[in-house]
């Protein structure tokens, strides 16, 4: 047979064991009437010779533990195995020392080969090193309280099977809690294994480890479990500062008896208790003892907290202990053990009723395995082997395994190699009638429920409060949507927005060759409304929400990219036409090369077409490279009580690098509106009438800028009040919009009216700055303007009619004298052809020398009165000539640039 052993020391402390003398027989405090239960000596050797009395070897701290009087106890029901086979149990008092535990137990299995199990061991540490040794044996062990999860180890404790419930079996009450009142966020505090040289806390460790293994398999988000170790009063504090800035409110805490006092000192010191705060705590026995003035306190200094203190941080407190008895079997069927047991000092007297079930649970397997074994020897056998060897290996164990029967600690059942028993819940309450541990319930591990009913237990559970607390903060979450009847109001407006445009565009198309129409490019025009039309439509995108799409998150991405194009593009295409409109008139009347040049439509919409391929680049790249989603912002807190709180979330539209887009955007716009404005600034005195709109034009830049520039204010001021940034986001949009259609569209409304043919002769150009002086002061100067030079024409008018007459008196004169000088024929014919030739050029013309020769009748001919009239006009044109200034003959230009421009206009 092959020996395992774990450790080095171990391996020395059995050699010696070997090599060692027997040793000698302990005193017993038991009456030496108790024959079954005795303890080890040579004599029970040398008496064990001959008889069929098998044994049951048990280590047991002291010679006064308690368990000794269970084990008797228990003997007494399940004395006789069979007819001829007697039970009898044997004890080694270990100190808890493990180099006498190892040698005493090898003593005791060489010189008893009648002990077919072993029961042990009382002191932590120690039971591992003695299944190892029994398994070298062939022997089971049986443990009945050693409670430490390491020895679940199926590979190193083959041999092993353990009566006392695991400390890892605390888990399932703690998570059934949890699970009862809705905890899902907890934290554990555990007493860090270096803290003590006992193995308690090791065993700590271990069940923490399995609690998080269970509360993973039990559906826990294991985001919101927390956990850490502690060794001191400061390392607690800390552990707790840590659990209170992650707001944690419901801990369990692992620890044993001497560092409770310290670990509710810290509590107490961090504020983790009270109304808000639940404690569930496992990790020691005697707990309804713990409480005394001389163990629950700050002594040598441990902690900083009187014992009121420490009652207020542990008032209300859960505990989870192992039982002492089953309140529904032992009344009943163990009354007089019970007496007797409970009349018992306390030492050992957490686990008295698992030594006396220890008992039970062998007798009851031994005895299946002697009534299975064959009374007379086999062909196969040789032998009828002895009660000892049938008891021995894994046929005992397994025997073991299977047991279920009703003992003192309840119903004695395994699961694989662990008692699924049951653990009881208590809660300390603090009052004026002192510290209370009260029972609350039981709980069975094989069922995994309490047994009083959850109702029941949340009806005994006394709460500071008057009710049990949260977990966390109960927090509401609430989307914050439009209202119905906000969106339904501007979506109408965008509605009404976008039949205005279409009316104005439809006016453009039917009067397109309408001179005034035709003169402001209106091409370009229907460019501007069709921008105005996506203008309007954006609206309704934004206001579009979770509220009216009922939740799809899918569509309501493809709302956020829908936004972006359609605004962006509609910015374009409106401010794009006027932008380039600008640029026309800024060229024709700042650039003197290009005062002759043509600017044709076909070139404003190429600029548009570029401006727009921006746009669609931006937008693809962003699309695709960083694809926008919904998300739900954070935007203000409610509290309404200590537990309550509501949070009210906005939905937006982002992205990976949003602010990046966003700016590009901004940046690519906003230099557009700036050059923008500086041509509408240039050419703010500008008045043509080839260029009608040039003034409205300028305009309606001013007001994008400005509107643009309150959009973006608004937008960033109001961002977490999604109702009022959509309203006056919406607004501006509204007016931005209406206002460009109206300086742009309004003036050719009311030309039409006014001129619906279009044959109302043209105004030249000018340059002339426009008055600044408000109308009421402009009116009346006009008027005293136009009474001067309608006088003015009148003198005109009257000196030539006095210049008139003045020549009808020297014509007559003229006769006068012709007729006194009828002698002189030939000099009186000059003297009257002169006077006709007067009478046709005026007294002032001096150019009747031009007509040598006349008519039969003495007047000029039509070749010389052609001749004439050319003449005539070419002096006029030459004095009009010598007349303009500078001005005129500028504007005269742009009067022929106007020409131009109607001819090559299309239709």
């Amino acid at each position: 047979m092959s020996i395992r052993l774990s450790t080095a020391p171990l391996l020395l402390a059995s050699l010696l064991a070997l090599i060692s003398p027997p040793c000698c027989q302990s005193l017993s405090s038991i009456d030496r009437h108790l024959s079954d239960v005795v303890p080890f000596s040579r004599d029970l050797v040398s008496a064990d010779r001959g008889t069929a009395d098998v044994y049951i070897a048990a280590l047991i701290p002291s010679s006064s533990d308690g368990s000794l009087l269970a084990f008797e106890l228990a003997l007494a029901r399940v004395r006789r195995l069979s007819q001829n086979v007697r039970l009898r149990l044997v004890y080694i008092t270990t100190w808890c020392r493990p180099a006498k535990a190892t040698k005493d137990l090898f003593d005791l299995l060489h010189y008893l080969p009648s002990a077919f199990v072993v029961f042990g061991s009382g002191c932590p540490g120690l039971t591992g090193a003695i299944s190892q040794i029994s398994y070298f044996f062939n022997i089971s062990l049986v443990s009945y309280a050693d409670t430490s999860p390491e020895l679940e180890d199926e590979s190193r404790y083959r041999n092993l099977v353990r009566i006392a419930p695991s400390d890892a079996d605390f888990n399932y009450p703690r998570i059934r809690l949890l699970q009862m009142y809705n905890w899902t966020k907890s934290c554990s505090i555990y007493q860090d294994s270096s803290s003590l040289t006992t193995g308690d806390s090791s065993h700590q460790a271990a069940a923490k480890a399995k609690l998080d293994d269970m509360l993973e398999a039990a559906g826990f988000n294991m985001s919101f479990v927390s956990s850490s170790r502690f060794m001191s009063f400061e390392s607690a504090v800390k552990a707790l500062e840590m659990f209170k800035q992650k707001e944690y409110r419901v801990i369990s805490a692992l620890t044993n008896q001497s560092l409770l006092a310290p670990l509710f000192c810290a509590a107490y010191n961090t504020n983790m208790y009270g109304t808000r705060h639940v404690w569930i705590v496992s990790g020691f026995r005697l707990s309804d003892r713990m409480w005394r003035p001389d163990t629950f306190n700050c002594a040598f200094g441990r902690c900083n907290c009187t014992r009121k203190q420490l009652l207020a941080a542990a008032n209300s407190s859960l505990y989870i202990d192992f039982i002492t008895y089953s309140a529904d079997t032992a009344q009943a069927d163990y009354a007089r053990e019970l007496e007797q047991l409970s009349s018992l000092a306390t030492q050992g007297g957490a686990f008295r009723s698992y030594a006396f079930d220890s008992v039970l649970a062998a007798a009851a397997a031994a005895r299946k395995l002697l009534q299975a074994a064959p009374s007379a020897p086999t062909p196969q056998m040789g032998s009828v082997p002895s009660p000892a060897e049938l008891l021995k290996g894994d046929a005992l164990k397994t025997s073991l395994l299977n047991s279920n029967f009703t003992g003192l600690t309840g119903q004695v059942q395994f699961l694989k190699k662990s008692r699924l028993g049951l653990l009881m819940l208590q809660q300390l309450v603090v009052s004026a009638d002192g510290v209370n541990l009260t029972f609350l319930s039981e709980f069975d591990c094989s069922t995994m429920a309490f047994l009083s009913g959850d109702e029941a237990l949340r009806n005994s559970i006394v709460w500071p409060g008057g009710s049990p607390p949260r977990d966390r903060t109960e927090i509401e979450a609430r989307l914050l949507t439009l209202q119905i009847w906000l969106f339904a109001v501007f979506a109408s407006l965008a509605g009404l927005g976008v039949l205005l445009s279409l009316g104005l565009m439809v006016v453009n198309i039917m009067y397109r060759n309408h001179r005034y129409i035709k003169m402001s490019s209106p091409q370009m025009n229907n460019l501007i409304v069709a921008g105005c039309v996506l203008c309007y439509l954006s609206v309704v995108f934004l206001g579009t929400d979770a509220s009216l799409l009922r939740g799809e998150s899918r569509a309501l991405t493809y709302i956020c990219s829908t936004r972006a194009w359609i605004l962006s593009v509609g910015f374009t295409l409106s401010f794009g036409a006027m932008f380039s409109k600008t640029w026309r008139v800024h060229c024709i009347f700042t650039n003197i090369s290009m005062s002759k040049k043509i600017i044709k439509d076909y070139q404003l919409m190429l600029i548009v077409v570029f401006l727009l391929l921006v746009d669609v680049g931006i937008l693809t790249a962003w699309m695709i490279s960083d694809p926008m989603w919904r998300e739900e912002r954070l935007v203000s807190i409610e509290k309404l009580s200590n537990d309550r709180e509501v949070h009210f979330y906005n939905e937006i539209c982002s992205s990976k690098k949003l602010p990046l887009w966003i700016g590009l955007l901004f940046a690519y716009k906003g230099l557009l509106l700036i050059i923008g404005c500086f041509f509408a600034w240039e050419t703010r005195n500008v008045s043509i009438p080839a260029l009608n709109d040039s003034k409205y034009i300028g305009m309606s830049v001013y007001n994008v800028l400005v509107m643009c520039l309150a959009g973006a204010a608004v937008s960033f001021a109001l961002k977490d009040n999604q109702s009022a940034s959509f309203i006056i986001t919406s607004l501006l949009i509204f007016f931005c919009t209406t206002i460009t259609l109206a300086l742009v569209f309004f003036p050719k409304l009311i030309e039409l009216r006014r001129d619906p043919r279009g044959e109302e002769k043209r105004v030249r150009a000018t340059l002339r700055k426009m008055s600044k002086r408000p109308a009421d002061e402009i009116e009346p100067e006009r008027c005293s303007t136009v009474r001067l030079a309608k006088a003015a024409e009148e003198k005109d008018q009257l000196k030539r009619t006095l210049e008139a007459k003045q020549a009808e008196v020297r014509r007559l004169e003229e006769e006068l004298q012709l007729r006194a000088d009828q002698k002189s024929g030939l000099e009186t014919g000059k003297t009257a052809s002169a006077g006709k030739l007067e009478d046709f050029d005026g007294p002032e013309s001096g150019t009747a020398e031009v007509f040598l020769h006349g008519g039969a009748d003495g007047r000029p001919t039509a070749a010389e009165l052609e001749v004439w009239i050319r003449r005539q006009k070419g002096e006029s044109a030459r004095q009009r000539r010598c007349n303009f200034s500078d001005e005129e003959l500028f504007n005269q230009e742009i009067a022929d640039i106007q020409d131009r421009l109607l001819a090559d206009s299309p239709r």
